[in-house]
């Protein structure tokens, strides 16, 4: 959780962070975007291809609000101040909800009241995971497979399609964690 707050404030302070990558222009996020999220290139990470599952499902829900929420601060549609002792306070920025769907419903979430930000990763953060694997399943980048559980009890297995995107941020990040290589603020 400290890492998640650290993530929010760096986020929500100086110039938005922007991508370098060839998938990302170099524009930073505006709310009213609805490109590829930190969110939904966190998850496409923690995806394992060969199993077919997502890694870290236990505190998931964490991990998924934390990167919303830098969405948000990259979209300057919240802030983040440090409150001393009572933590990192989240408060959205009036009319600033972005048109991202995902993003403005994590807004929505913030916007009746200032909250800390282990309440916010707790309340928004387990509504995200089925909303962010669709949007992945729209983009090609996976896609389910309906089958039946001996014959009789309908599943749906999810599958990698187009692994380009996340093998080329699984290098970025490995290069980064093992060989040292300076990466902009978003693969950070």
């Amino acid at each position: 959780l400290h890492a998640a707050q650290e993530l929010i404030a760096a986020a929500s302070k100086g110039p938005p962070m922007t991508d370098h990558t060839a998938h990302h222009d170099d524009q930073a996020l505006t709310p009213g975007d609805t490109q590829q999220l930190v969110v939904d290139d966190l998850l496409l990470v923690l995806f394992d291809p060969k199993s077919g599952s997502i890694r870290g499902e236990g505190i998931l829900f964490y991990v998924l609000g934390g990167a919303a929420v830098a969405d948000l601060g990259r979209a300057n549609a919240i802030t983040v101040e440090d409150k001393g002792m009572r933590g990192h306070v989240v408060s959205v920025v009036d009319g600033a909800q972005p048109n991202d769907p995902l993003l403005a419903s994590v807004w929505a979430r913030i916007e009746p009241k200032p909250r800390g930000v282990q309440v916010v990763l707790a309340d928004a953060g387990p509504h995200l995971r089925p909303l962010v694997i669709d949007r992945l399943v729209e983009r090609g980048y996976l896609r389910r497979e309906e089958g039946k559980i001996l014959g009789l009890f309908p599943s749906s297995a999810l599958v990698a399609s187009d692994m380009t995107r996340r093998d080329a941020l699984v290098e970025q990040m490995r290069a980064a964690l093992v060989d040292g290589a300076v990466v902009d603020d978003r693969i950070a």
